[in-house]
């Protein structure tokens, strides 16, 4: 038993063969990451942005589509509460994104959960994913800024009902005292939830600057691109 937990430890997460790393480099270099080096807005990129509503936040910064081996890791996050992917899709996200970045936020303000949702779970994977980014970055998270009223989950609904369910969906708490923020968020698929939720901080913050930090971006129906 001692030996299979020995084994358990170093082991890839994703392909279960031996490493001295939570995510071996074979995986690694199988993952395909946007190419973010220099600080790429992807709102610049227009395949990307005519599919993302973005009427209230200026900048999208993601690892990469909602493909392996981030569907996979984000799922067990989310389900599993497997705080091992966190970290690893934190530290994903702080290299390819934060690391040689000019214009970061001041603050990490993580997308909440419907209330019911949240005491089933007891977790957010939005703010777990915050937390571990803000260790990396160095950027506070602060959590309670905003709260969900309970709905049908976004993941269940297709774009119209999405903006349907989105109204009066959020309430605003309490907005920190400063210029820049970053709404979080696991994955983005229609941009619908924190274009909501800038619309909220622009109506008591307007001059607050405000990105969309995510893991990773659904694919637009058909579409498949190198960034």
């Amino acid at each position: 038993m001692r030996k299979t937990m020995n084994l358990l430890n170093y082991s890839c997460l994703l392909c279960r063969q031996y490493s001295c790393q939570k995510i071996c480099e074979h995986c690694k270099n199988d993952t395909r990451f946007f190419s973010q080096k220099n600080e790429t807005n992807l709102l610049l990129s227009p395949a990307i942005a005519r599919h993302i509503r973005h009427t209230h936040y200026t900048a999208l910064f993601a690892c990469g589509y909602y493909e392996w081996p981030f569907d996979r890791m984000i799922r067990a996050l989310k389900f599993s509460h497997d705080l091992r992917y966190s970290s690893e899709l934190a530290k994903w996200f702080y290299t390819h994104c934060c690391e040689n970045a000019t214009s970061l936020p001041q603050v990490l303000l993580p997308v909440p959960l419907p209330a019911n949702r949240y005491w089933s779970r007891q977790f957010n994977q939005a703010g777990e994913l915050s937390r571990q980014i803000s260790r990396l970055s160095g950027i506070p998270t602060y959590a309670p800024w905003a709260m969900r009223r309970g709905g049908k989950a976004q993941h269940t609904q297709n774009r119209a009902q999405r903006l349907i369910n989105l109204r009066h969906a959020f309430d605003i708490q309490a907005l920190p005292p400063v210029e820049r923020v970053a709404i979080v968020d696991d994955v983005i698929t229609t941009g619908c939830t924190a274009d909501a939720l800038a619309t909220l901080i622009h109506q008591q913050a307007p001059r607050m600057q405000i990105q969309l930090w995510t893991i990773a971006v659904t694919p637009a129906p058909g579409k498949r691109l190198s960034i």
